[in-house]
């Protein structure tokens, strides 16, 4: 495993959690030649003699690994920016100090009156 010339923050350790849960998620052959590759540093054709598969097997599992891995990243950081982006908007409209300041207010605009 390549060791790290920096201190991680937090940032870097939840990515790396979002990472290990992507390749958890993955098919038992597929992790085990993406984790080989990736982790181990094995070649294609070490890793096709160890598993007992043809190189074009172990490129195909990386570039699905790889695929899986991207998407599942993307889908759950919308998810994560999306809520977070909700959940700002909720606390705003029902912050009392943007409320007592007059930057919010709980009445109904002029323009969406009916008289």
């Amino acid at each position: 495993m390549k060791e790290s010339m920096y201190v991680e923050d937090q940032s870097d350790t939840d990515f790396h959690s979002l990472i290990d849960e992507a390749i958890d998620r993955l098919p038992p052959r597929r992790r085990d030649v993406y984790l080989l590759n990736r982790r181990q540093g094995m070649s294609y054709n070490e890793i096709a003699a160890l598993l007992n598969i043809s190189r074009e097997s172990v490129k195909t599992h990386l570039q699905l690994a790889t695929s899986s891995i991207t998407s599942f990243i993307k889908a759950r950081l919308f998810t994560l920016v999306t809520g977070s982006f909700f959940f700002i908007i909720f606390f705003l409209s029902r912050s009392p100090f943007l409320l007592c300041c007059g930057v919010l207010s709980l009445e109904k605009p002029d323009s969406l009156t009916n008289d």
